[in-house]
């Protein structure tokens, strides 16, 4: 563990605002200290993660260029092995895309749904309120 330096996080997820509401999250959490880094795809994430060297990868599963799970592959073939953690996030699937993610070398899965709720409000009032913000400016 790296006692007293900030954990560096890497965020991979296409939509900005899933990737602000995830940075807010961490950000509010008592006690961490995160040094975060985000892309918006597979190649992006991939070109930040050898750069960087992350602790921890939160990983959309539904990206552009490719899914979640040829993502850790692809991660894991570049850099020569994952970092400590990698965490799948997904809108979509359930148990069967949670094994199936888990078996390519995710540590955990969670459901972004989940994730907003037990944050911050539901995903759906995190929305309407980043809306209402951006129209405010």
């Amino acid at each position: 563990m790296r006692s007293g330096l900030p954990h560096k996080i890497l965020i991979i997820d296409d939509d900005p605002m899933d990737r602000d509401l995830y940075r807010h999250c961490l950000r509010q959490s008592p006690g961490c200290n995160s040094n975060l880094k985000e892309a918006g795809s597979v190649a992006a994430g991939v070109e930040k993660a050898m750069a960087s060297r992350p602790d921890c990868i939160l990983l959309d599963f539904n990206l552009p260029d490719m899914d979640g799970i040829e993502a850790i592959r692809r991660i894991g073939g570049e850099l020569g092995e994952l970092p400590s953690a990698v965490i799948m996030l997904t809108a979509f699937g359930g148990e069967e895309l949670a094994v199936r993610a888990m078996k390519a070398g995710a540590m955990d899965y969670l459901a972004e749904g989940k994730f907003g709720a037990r944050n911050s409000g539901s995903r759906r009032h995190w929305r309407h309120r980043a809306a209402s913000d951006a129209s405010a400016n």
